[in-house]
């Protein structure tokens, strides 16, 4: 049924994080490849050119476009736009409303435009309030957990991402226990549905231990209070 309403648009964003893809979203993928619509891949939370060639690996997944951003920053989500906005463009080859090619759709290229626009104006309350419940989270694990480990720097981290190890604790048991009730996911950079370690945690120089316990907990604009308590607790029921 899912697959029937994506077919009526003319163009796809698959919106994911540079933290990796959550099992969902690595099923996902396969479905939008069958589908004869051209499927643009976006990466959320690059902010710097150091983090965008950390990220390379998404090109493997063999969308049509791929394009990194930061919303959180602004970064290149103009030239998105922009792209965006070309695509719709009319042209010989666009055939948006009907069979006659040069058809444009302009509400649809207005309202997507707006929608960008919003996005922009609301991303820095958005930060602080999706900042302030992964602060909570971390809180209520570290309490339970006193030898979970936060990876990476804390000072300077996407609101949305909570990285950590728990060092006595397979990280596998939280992904098949919770898959389907939270946005878990093991490693980092796109390394979710592979076996190998994460070749960014290795980067880290992390150890072998932390590495086998590290899970990656994404938090959205729509998580409420009442999910990331509903969150902790489910996550320290072990």
């Amino acid at each position: 049924m899912a697959e029937k309403q994506l077919d009526k648009f003319h163009l796809l964003l698959f919106v994911v994080a540079r933290g990796g893809l959550t099992p969902f979203e690595a099923d996902l993928v396969k479905r939008l490849r069958r589908m004869k619509k051209p499927v643009w891949l976006v990466v959320n939370f690059i902010d710097n050119l150091q983090l965008e060639a950390e990220a390379s690996e998404f090109f493997e997944l063999g969308f049509s476009e791929t394009y990194f951003v930061s919303a959180l920053n602004h970064r290149n989500v103009g030239s998105l736009r922009q792209e965006i906005q070309s695509h719709f463009a009319t042209g010989k080859d666009r055939a948006l409303i009907s069979p006659v090619p040069g058809t444009t759709n302009a509400p649809l290229v207005a309202t997507l435009a707006q929608a960008l626009d919003y996005a922009v104006a609301e991303q820095a309350s958005d930060a602080l309030r999706i900042g302030a419940f992964r602060d909570t989270l971390q809180a209520r694990l570290q309490s339970h957990y006193p030898q979970m480990v936060v990876n990476g720097d804390t000072a300077h981290r996407v609101a949305g991402a909570l990285h950590i190890s728990l060092p006595s604790i397979d990280n596998k048991e939280f992904i098949t226990r919770f898959r389907d009730r939270l946005a878990l996911s093991t490693g980092a950079a796109c390394s979710s549905g592979s076996e190998r370690p994460s070749h960014v945690l290795r980067a880290m120089h992390l150890p072998d231990a932390l590495i086998a316990g590290a899970l990656r907990i994404s938090l959205g604009r729509f998580t409420t209070e009442s999910e990331v308590e509903t969150a902790a607790v489910m996550l320290c029921s072990r």
